[in-house]
């Protein structure tokens, strides 16, 4: 039986790659995002799907019904939850599409069976969460929140997210109850627990309360588990070395910013859009020899990791690629593409390299959300006898 899934907020097919890690036939009827460049990448790894670059809210409920979807699956815009953001939930504009989703849920006669969500860390938080646990009770599913990172599976890097799995228990739109608490596993998945720090809670009139909170990169790591960085790096010659080399006079003024890592390494820091634009905070730089806090680093030995280096530590196979390099000649091309236009050697790329790190820091992890799949829809997997192992 093949599965039928609308992908919202589908970006560079994080989710998509995800059905194939699990090896579930899903036909992904159609993908939806605004961004042009998501969408190129997109395009180039699935030209199969019909990518819609279109407002969510902007389309029917008759639209969406038509499509008759067994799954949906959907990363909404992360800013109104961000913890350096300013938090306004659903008070957001950017979070206006979601909310159309919640409640375009609760009027569609043909809902679908399974929902999975993920989000940054923060997003437990917010008043749109509780707007989406509500209209999922009222519509009959049963459902499981995460706060789940790469480092639990073995690869070497952190980002921290929530997810939500949804499955439509009551064949009727009738209200059930689902007691809300986080896990930090996924059942039958051979992983590490994160640590837990106890910290105040700062509930009014009680100044001696404590919650504990995940702590992921205090987790006392299974080495069996543990893939180290070098697994994932590419081998540059020296021309490319250059493209991602660390110029010396960086390194010398503000190379004390930067989490430096080796290929030995177990570990590294998250990956976000602002990679190679801004030095703190935005992700590792690798020093490819010598030991890092030793050895002086030099542009010789230090370099940023390259865009498909990222994408496999985030999970995404070999055969991703962002690349569809095309000589404009004298056919038009529309402005979009034109302003994402790239000129290397007389060739010319649809998607920059600044564009490839934003959509990456945009994106997902391929690794942890294949497992999550794999959990929800393990009665279709029971099913499916050809399904391939993680």
């Amino acid at each position: 039986m093949t599965l039928k899934a609308l992908e919202f907020y589908s970006g560079i097919g994080g989710m998509h790659f995800s059905y194939e890690r699990v090896g579930i036939n899903v036909n992904v009827v159609k993908a939806f995002d605004i961004n042009p460049a998501a969408n190129t990448v997109y395009r180039l790894n699935f030209p199969s799907v019909e990518v819609v670059q279109r407002n969510i809210e902007a389309l029917s409920q008759k639209y969406y019904e038509k499509s008759q979807a067994d799954i949906w699956t959907m990363s909404p815009p992360c800013q109104p939850y961000t913890r350096q953001g300013h938090q306004k939930g659903s008070f957001d504009a950017r979070s206006k599409s979601f909310l159309y989703l919640i409640e375009l849920l609760g009027k569609l006669e043909n809902k679908p069976k399974y929902i999975l969500l993920e989000n940054v860390a923060g997003f437990e938080k917010s008043d749109t969460r509780e707007m989406f646990l509500n209209q999922l009770e009222n519509c009959g599913y049963d459902f499981e929140e995460y706060l789940l990172n790469p480092l639990q599976f073995g690869y070497p890097n952190s980002r921290t997210r929530y997810y939500l799995l949804a499955t439509k228990v009551s064949t009727k739109d009738e209200k059930i109850f689902v007691k809300r608490e986080f896990k930090y596993t996924i059942k039958g998945v051979q992983m590490t627990t994160p640590a837990f720090n106890d910290v105040k809670a700062d509930m009014e009139g009680d100044s001696k309360s404590t919650k504990q909170i995940a702590d992921f990169e205090k987790a006392v790591w299974d080495e069996r588990l543990a893939h180290s960085i070098s697994e994932f790096l590419d081998d540059l010659d020296d021309k490319l070395f250059e493209k991602y080399a660390i110029k010396q006079q960086l390194l010398d003024s503000h190379g004390y910013v930067f989490d430096v890592v080796m290929p030995s390494s177990k570990r590294s820091c998250c990956f976000t859009k602002s990679y190679r634009h801004y030095n703190e905070g935005t992700g590792s730089v690798l020093q490819i020899e010598g030991i890092v806090g030793i050895d002086k680093q030099t542009e010789k030995n230090t370099r940023y990791f390259t865009e498909y280096e990222v994408a496999k530590l985030m999970g995404f196979p070999e055969r991703f690629t962002f690349s569809n390099k095309v000589r404009p000649k004298n056919k038009p091309i529309n402005s979009v593409q034109n302003e994402n236009l790239e000129e290397k050697d007389d060739e010319y790329e649809l998607v920059t390299l600044k564009q490839r790190y934003k959509l990456l820091g945009n994106s997902l992890s391929v690794i942890v959300v294949s497992h999550l799949m794999k959990h929800l829809l393990r009665n279709e997997l029971e099913n499916n006898s050809s399904s391939d192992q993680i």
